[in-house]
């Protein structure tokens, strides 16, 4: 029963509370106040209120009903008549209260008392959650709400009481009186105490397991739910251990926690949400509902900013405010509900497990509203036991959804596995095939492993030895066929020749159609066995022709050694593996010469120098020729280990006298030098070199040359 004004104002207000102390105490519990009042637009204070001045304060009325309806920010004051048989000192008046404040239930804003004893105020108390810790009547006491009172044996006091809370809820102030001894001891290890260190060590022990998991697996699945333990650790502490937060880090500012009460609790349930959203991948599986709880969670964490900004800002907050918001918080928690029970009804497993888990708390919540209306007091060990649940179901959650990915990792491995092998496979095809366009050894040389690692401007220069060959007279012979069996020709031509190269130590840089040029790293003696091999092979390769009324195939093959440069030269679209270096004009000129002097086999004196066992090998010096593109003139010598053994039977018999005629026809004695060239000739008449030299040497015998003839034969045409 509500009553504004029932007495008149010159009729004196009995005490909302007498109580006479008849003994030592630890706790006694007070009876219910019979009226409060609630300050008007004319603030009241203590000197008016001696006078019996309420001004324009609404008087209510509580002896029917001890609860009313306390507005936000709004002062309330009431009398209490306290008496004692014995002496207390530093005893203290706890005010708590029993009410519908869910959910952003919390101490008061503010406690004042003024200790009246005949009339006259003789001591000040002062607590609540706008104070520090230290300039409470209590310093780092239990309870913020605590106010101190002295009284001696058979003395009366009045005390009058102002309190102020920045909710709007219906409560009944629930006064009691704690002992010196009490409130000074340290806070008792109740059950429920316990259970909540339980409860938060596990929230903790779980979160390092999340990151754990969330490092191993670079989910956000993880760290979602790690923000969801860190405002649910928070949020915990800040409600059920909050005067031990308080005394430890909030001293100055107590009713910082205080104010961020709401908003810790609707942050731990959204994320909570989200999490959810993620875990059971709703946006894919549950689309409708992945909007509706994303509704829910922006309306809870405005409904949090809300409570906090009303419980800091009077001039925000209203006493029409709080019901509408309890309603808001209550039809999303059914929002919410309805789509978890959907989701235990789905055939999703992950949604089912995080169903059961986040049924547990949000069912709590709304046990905890049901009990305050029946109880009129909430029932902190069934909520308790929620979230102990809640943690349980979550870790299963969490470890069903960790064996999930790890059996779709393994499958996602075996799969990358498989696909890693075919790509290796693949990659190895590719690579072999590759090296037959760019030779490994190529790549080895510029230090490369494979075709990938090269890029654009990589070279390396090195003093290797060069091979060129080519076949005579292949002009006439591809007029002679088709396009197709010219192509085939020249392919299994290259087909008999090019594993010599490559047995040899040698790899082939480049293919010229009728022509090879290959590059031989080690030492010489490999680039003359193989062009001793490649003209041996020609020759089998002829007596096959032969047999099948077909033309036989004559190749001339030049060879030299110098430094050349290798790299990868072109432009960003198009790379190209080439040699650059004046030693393969050289040894592509002096392969020119072959048909010249008739000879199979042409190398210079360089290449010459660099075998480490020449004697292996037959030669014969053909004289100096100044190449197209050399300043100095190179010497020539002919290699005739590749002719047929009968041309190389001949050649071997008659090699004194041609030495001999090369020595005569360079010293300027011609006619004794066409005597020696004739001398071979008549052994061997098809030996095309002496030929040569026999027409040259009876030309110049003939004509004569100057004095400073040195016979360096000058091949400035190609």
């Amino acid at each position: 029963m509500f009553c504004n004004n029932i007495f008149p104002q010159s009729k004196s207000l009995s005490p909302s509370l007498t109580y006479h102390i008849q003994e030592s105490f630890q706790t006694q519990s007070l009876p219910s106040i019979n009226w409060i009042l609630e300050e008007g637009e004319e603030p009241l204070d203590i000197s008016s209120l001696e006078k019996q001045d309420r001004k324009d304060s609404k008087y209510i009325d509580l002896q029917e009903n001890p609860s009313f309806n306390i507005k936000p920010h709004k002062p309330y004051w009431f009398l209490l008549k306290i008496s004692s048989s014995i002496n207390i000192k530093d005893a203290g008046i706890y005010l708590g209260y029993q009410g519908d404040c869910w959910p952003f239930q919390y101490s008061y804003r503010s406690v004042e008392a003024f200790t009246l004893k005949n009339n006259n105020v003789i001591a000040k108390g002062k607590s609540g959650l706008t104070l520090s810790a230290t300039d409470r009547d209590f310093p780092k006491t239990l309870d913020p709400s605590l106010i101190k009172f002295n009284i001696e044996a058979n003395e009366e006091l009045e005390i009058w009481v102002k309190i102020i809370k920045t909710e709007s809820c219906n409560i009944n102030v629930d006064l009691a009186l704690w002992g010196n001894k009490i409130i000074h001891a340290p806070r008792p290890l109740t059950t429920f105490l316990s259970l909540n260190i339980l409860i938060n060590g596990a929230i903790i022990a779980l979160f390092f397991l999340t990151l754990i998991l969330y490092y191993w697996s670079k989910e956000k699945l993880y760290l979602w739910f790690m923000v969801f333990q860190i405002f649910l650790l928070l949020a915990s502490l800040n409600n059920n251990f909050h005067n031990e937060i308080f005394n430890l880090f909030f001293q100055n500012n107590p009713g910082f926690p205080a104010s961020i009460a709401p908003l810790l609790g609707m942050a731990w349930m959204s994320t909570l949400i989200h999490f959810g959203r993620i875990y059971i991948n709703t946006k894919k599986n549950f689309p409708r509902i992945h909007i509706v709880l994303g509704f829910c969670i922006i309306a809870l964490l405005i409904i949090g900013t809300t409570g906090n900004l009303t419980r800091r800002i009077p001039s925000l907050s209203s006493e029409n405010w709080f019901p509408v918001i309890n309603f808001s918080v209550l039809f999303i928690m059914a929002m919410i509900m309805f789509s978890l029970i959907y989701f235990i009804f789905s055939k999703n497993k992950l949604a089912r497990f995080y169903s059961i888990g986040t049924l547990l708390p949000i069912g709590g919540m709304l046990f905890g509203v049901i009990s305050i209306e029946i109880f009129n007091s909430a029932r902190h060990d069934v909520i308790l036991i929620m979230h102990a649940g809640l943690i349980v179901t979550m870790t299963l959650a969490l470890a069903y959804r960790f064996r999930l990915l790890t059996q779709e990792r393994k499958t996602a491995l075996e799969e990358k596995l498989n696909a890693e092998f075919k790509n290796s496979q693949q990659l190895q095809k590719i690579n072999a095939a590759s090296n037959k366009f760019v030779p490994q050894t190529f790549l080895n040389f510029l230090g490369k492993k494979n075709i990938l690692d090269a890029t654009l401007g990589d070279y390396v220069e090195k003093q290797v030895s060069v091979l060129f060959s080519d076949i005579r007279d292949y002009t006439t012979l591809a007029e002679q066929m088709t396009p197709e069996e010219n192509f085939k020709f020249v392919n299994a031509f290259n087909q008999r020749m090019g594993p010599i190269i490559q047995e040899y130590n040698g790899f082939i840089n480049q293919y010229l159609g009728d022509g090879i040029m290959a590059i031989f790293p080690e030492n010489t003696e490999d680039i003359l066995f193989a062009a001793i091999a490649m003209q041996q092979r020609l020759n089998t390769y002829n007596e096959n022709r032969i047999t099948k009324n077909k033309i036989p195939i004559r190749m001339g093959i030049g060879i030299h050694t110098g430094p050349l440069i290798m790299g990868i030269i072109g432009d960003k679209n198009r790379f190209d593996a080439a040699t650059i270096s004046d030693s393969v004009n050289s040894a592509s000129r002096i392969e020119e010469l072959t048909k010249y002097y008739g000879a199979s086999i042409l190398l210079s004196e360089v290449s010459l120098k660099k075998l480490e066992n020449a004697a292996s090998f037959h030669f014969r010096y053909l004289g100096e020729v100044q190449v197209k593109g050399k300043l100095k003139p190179l010497k020539i010598y002919e290699c005739f280990d590749g002719d047929k053994s009968e041309m190389f039977d001949l050649k071997l018999a008659t090699l004194a006298q041609f030495e001999s005629g090369i020595n005569f026809y360079f010293k300027k004695s011609f006619a004794r030098a066409m005597l020696s060239f004739e001398s071979v000739l008549h052994q061997n008449p098809k030996d095309r070199t002496s030929q040569l030299f026999l027409r040259k040497a009876t030309k110049l015998d003939t004509q004569g040359v100057q004095e400073d003839w040195t016979g360096v034969e000058m091949m400035l045409e190609k």
